[in-house]
């Protein structure tokens, strides 16, 4: 993604809980609406010797129908977010680095209870061997409250709980003529604050993890538009101590699939394969099964884009009884410039969660409307639109709407 297409993109949504492990994807494409340049809407900068320097100031109001994330007695509200992001890039012929530091705080008007802020910052590197083989390395700090519509949250707290990510990965990339090679370290720590009640703190140190994932994949171009895939993983996931058992757990996933690169228009990656979870606690059952994954971006016109993503995976879990939660999601949104400077991304998502070791499903569904209008290269007007709902099951149900309207300024 070019500079100015992710400083275009960044909105205050990106504060939020994201997930601790995403499969590596494909690269995006040129020809994708949403990420692609536009040169005359790309921010200026500041150069400082061989890097450029893009602040981002963004102050943005919505409403919440469900603050809470109850599944009864919902209370609304009104907030008003306030972030500061600054990106530092490299302008090197060969090699990348990047630094990238955020900061947010969110005010409620009247559940004051609810005001939180988030922090974190981004190291990430690419080292150029030769032409033919690179290594790279990221590394990130996220210190972010937790989604209310999360599956963890606990409803009656007085404030969402507070949590720490650090995720840090290497990986290095290699070509032998038709072949690609590719193998890294995914390495996540996640550490949790205690929970505050009415009764008093609740100790969340049993939902500690740190999981090491062991990532590898080799590609084979069968035609310059089509080539085969094999991809693995093995991954730990250590907790910490827990008054009902040994939470530890150990799983490995095999995935053949294609790789597609038709003239830039319908790039991506789609693999189905098979995963296994190990339960340290012999009174879980281990889990087996199919798991597929998929990320394809289909430029239709100059104008539109869709893109599917498609994840089966293992999740963490604050659920004591259970080492992680097994979620299998589906998402299918669409990019379209309505006008140059306008660019409008409807999308739908739909999960299905289970826990390991528990009976019992719940499933997820997710709308969302995001806009963006770059009035020049310093200022654009975004706004989202977000309709969240789960039925019941062994989590508890929730639904609720979100809409924000927010100005940034890039310098």
């Amino acid at each position: 993604m070019s500079v100015g297409a992710f400083v275009a993109t960044a909105s205050p949504a990106a504060a939020q809980i994201t997930e601790a492990y995403r499969p590596v994807n494909p690269d995006q494409t040129d020809d994708d609406v949403l990420t692609r340049r536009q040169p005359e809407f790309d921010p200026v900068g500041g150069r400082l010797g061989s890097f450029f320097l893009y602040p981002r100031f963004t102050v943005s109001t919505g409403y919440s129908d469900n603050v809470l994330g109850t599944p009864t007695a919902a209370k609304s509200d009104g907030f008003s977010t306030a972030r500061a992001d600054v990106q530092l890039v490299s302008d090197w012929g060969r090699h990348q680095l990047e630094f990238l530091a955020y900061g947010q705080a969110r005010r409620y008007y009247r559940l004051s209870t609810e005001n939180t802020e988030a922090y974190g910052a981004l190291v990430n590197g690419r080292y150029d061997i030769s032409h033919d083989t690179a290594v790279s390395a990221n590394f990130r700090a996220d210190h972010q409250p937790e989604d209310r519509f999360s599956v963890d949250n606990l409803a009656f707290t007085l404030k969402p709980v507070e949590t720490l990510m650090l995720n840090g990965n290497v990986r290095a990339d290699k070509r032998f003529g038709a072949f690609a090679v590719r193998g890294g370290i995914q390495v996540v720590d996640s550490s949790y604050e205690n929970a505050r009640t009415l009764a008093g703190p609740i100790n969340e140190t049993d939902r500690n993890n740190l999981r090491v994932l062991y990532q590898g994949s080799v590609r084979y171009d069968v035609t310059h538009n089509a080539a085969l895939i094999l991809a693995g993983q093995y991954d730990t996931i250590n907790y910490g101590r827990s008054l009902l058992g040994d939470r530890d757990t150990t799983g490995y996933r095999l995935e053949a699939g294609v790789g597609l690169a038709i003239t830039h228009q319908l790039v991506g990656d789609i693999r189905v394969g098979y995963l296994h979870r190990d339960n340290a606690n012999p009174l879980l059952r281990n889990l087996s099964g199919i798991s597929f994954f998929a990320n394809v971006s289909w430029s239709l016109t100059r104008l539109l884009s869709i893109r599917l993503t498609a994840n089966r995976d293992i999740e963490n879990s604050a659920t004591l009884a259970s080492p992680g939660n097994l979620r299998s999601t589906g998402q299918l949104s669409a990019s379209y410039e309505v006008l140059r400077p306008l660019i409008i991304t409807p999308a739908i998502r739909v999960s299905r969660i289970d826990a390991i070791g528990i009976e019992g499903s719940n499933f997820e569904k997710e709308a969302t409307f995001d806009a963006i209008y770059r009035l020049n290269r310093q200022f654009s007007i975004s706004a989202n639109l977000r309709h969240f709902d789960r039925n019941a099951g062994i989590f508890q149900p929730v639904n609720g709407n979100t809409a924000r309207v927010g100005v940034a300024l890039t310098l």
